[in-house]
């Protein structure tokens, strides 16, 4: 899958792109907010990290997802945010998980692992 040692991978406009479902992990930082949604992009399904709507990579899963953007191993935003400084966290548990169909975020622990609820 695309990562951002992949020469393959191409920044662009995500405003073309259609998510796959509405589910979502988000999380806030003081820089703005990060998010996980699953997506389709040039006809392959992944899980694509966006800040702020611009897509800064796209991984099989999304805990791969939230470990990659931990570990600065993403496409730096255009604004040159230093996300090394911003303290991301590697695991989906202290991510918001937002289920598809809902407005509001989860506060309890299932779905946060990557899991959907009822698996």
């Amino acid at each position: 899958m695309n990562s951002v040692s992949d020469p393959g991978v191409i920044r662009h406009d995500i405003s073309g792109d259609v998510p796959m479902s509405g589910e979502c992990w988000l999380y806030a930082t003081c820089q703005g907010e990060f998010r996980i949604e699953p997506m389709r992009l040039a006809g392959t399904a992944c899980f694509a990290v966006l800040w702020e709507d611009e897509l800064l990579g796209c991984y099989e899963t999304p805990a791969v997802a939230a470990s990659n953007l931990s570990r600065n191993l993403v496409h730096k935003p255009r604004c040159g945010l230093d996300l090394r400084r911003l303290g991301l966290p590697p695991t989906l548990t202290d991510w918001a998980y937002v289920p598809a169909g809902s407005g509001s975020y989860r506060t309890d622990a299932q779905g946060k692992d990557g899991a959907r609820p009822g698996a």
